[in-house]
């Protein structure tokens, strides 16, 4: 099972999403480590990361592209499917990037021309945000601490 690297929060919708591909016990070999929080700002914009909020995951692969797509193919299952897995429920992802691809909630697949996401999977339970992380200042919503608190 792969480690999730989280140094200060993440929100219960993406934990809930790991833990759900966790439970694909072929893809999660594929994985070496998902990392959630970062604080950062979505390259080339303005705008704090979904890390910022620890609402994302980065999936690392560093195998071939086709590791990386099932992966991708996976999360996205997940979110638009109600499976035993899934114990009857969808996860609460928004977006997927993957390789040269992106998925995203209610608009679907279409080619992905930001920042390169050749070794990771972007998981997304959000969108970058004009407010303030607790990292920067401000106060995270929805999330839970990496030492248990809630937010």
């Amino acid at each position: 099972m792969f480690p999730v690297e989280s140094t200060s929060v993440e929100t219960s919708r993406i934990a809930r999403a790991i833990r759900v591909l966790q439970r694909h016990p072929k893809v999660a070999a594929t994985i070496s480590r998902v990392g959630v929080f970062d604080c950062k700002i979505t390259a080339g914009t303005t705008l704090n990361s979904a890390h910022a909020f620890g609402d994302a995951g980065d999936a690392m692969n560093a195998g071939p592209a086709a590791e990386r797509e099932r992966i991708a193919r996976t999360v996205i299952r997940d979110a638009t499917h109600r499976t035993r897995r899934n114990r009857l429920r969808r996860t609460e992802v928004v977006f997927v990037i993957w390789n040269d691809r992106q998925w995203v909630r209610d608009h679907g697949e279409s080619p992905y021309t930001g920042v390169a996401h050749t070794n990771h999977v972007h998981i997304g339970c959000s969108f970058s945000t004009h407010l303030v992380p607790a990292c920067k200042g401000g106060r995270n919503y929805d999330v839970r601490y990496a030492n248990g608190q809630r937010g």
